[in-house]
This record gives structure tokens, C-alpha cells and sequence, in this order.
């Protein structure tokens, strides 16, 4: 393979952080831009278990993110409208706005895309900030 090109598993080449963290029951999360050795771009997989939703609401200060269905369906909550969402589906959400994502009955499996500044091996860049009860506001 060309020098200036790297290829990585998403499943088996990184590493699940939702185990660790305590959220393995709701979901994984593995984040490939450090393993990519990417400068600007960041991409990630979660994997949302079926009637399960994303353990808390986050936004990002700089970056907005693209978030394509794989696979299954759900809805996300955005600031305080809800989205449906079905496989393929692809949804752009701007700096400062909350998102949380939520499952359906088969789960839900997305990437996400985005270019934060920061620290690549640090989720978001760092740029991310959390809402621990956002669902429910």
C-alpha cells in the first residue's frame, strides 16, 4: 500500500470507549482518526443497541459533524426538535447545537464525520461538550 495511505478496521483495529466508560449496555463508540494518523478529518463509529439511546447530549464549539445511517433506524433529538432517521439517511449538524441519538427496534449503526481542531487523540478534538439529562429538557 502506498506510504501516504492508511487503512484501518473499524470494528477490530479500534478500540470500543463506551465499555470502559460504563456505557457498553447502550452502545459502542470507536473513534478512527488517531489511527488513521489523520490531521484534519475525524471519523467514528457508534453502534446504538436496539431502544437504546447515546448515554448524554454533546455539541461541538468549532466543528459540525455528518452522521450517515448504516444500518437500523431511530431518531435524534436536535436542540429541541426530534429527527426521524431510517438507513442512508445522512444528517449535518452545526457547531452549538445538542444532539443525542436514539435507536429504534434493530439499533441503530452510524458514522460520523468531522474535522475538529485539536488533539487527535482526544474525542471531538476536544471540542466537545456534554448534557448529561438533555433528552429530557
Amino acid at each position: 500500500m502506498a506510504q501516504n495511505v492508511t487503512k484501518v478496521h473499524l470494528l477490530d483495529d479500534i478500540k470500543d470507549l463506551a465499555e470502559p466508560a460504563g456505557f457498553g449496555d447502550q452502545l459502542e463508540t470507536r473513534f478512527a482518526r488517531a489511527a488513521l494518523g489523520s490531521k484534519e478529518g475525524a471519523l467514528g463509529l457508534q453502534r446504538i443497541k436496539p431502544g437504546q439511546r447515546q448515554p448524554f447530549g454533546h455539541k461541538q464549539k468549532e466543528q459540525e459533524e455528518i452522521h450517515v445511517i448504516i444500518a437500523g433506524s431511530g431518531r435524534v433529538k436536535v436542540d429541541h426538535d426530534f429527527v426521524d432517521l431510517v438507513q442512508y439517511d445522512a444528517i449535518r449538524i452545526a457547531p452549538d447545537v445538542v444532539r443525542q441519538f436514539e435507536a429504534g427496534p434493530d439499533g441503530m449503526d452510524l458514522l460520523i464525520f468531522g474535522s475538529p481542531a485539536g488533539d487527535p487523540t482526544k474525542v471531538g478534538g476536544g471540542d466537545s461538550i456534554t448534557y448529561k439529562k438533555f433528552w429530557d429538557a
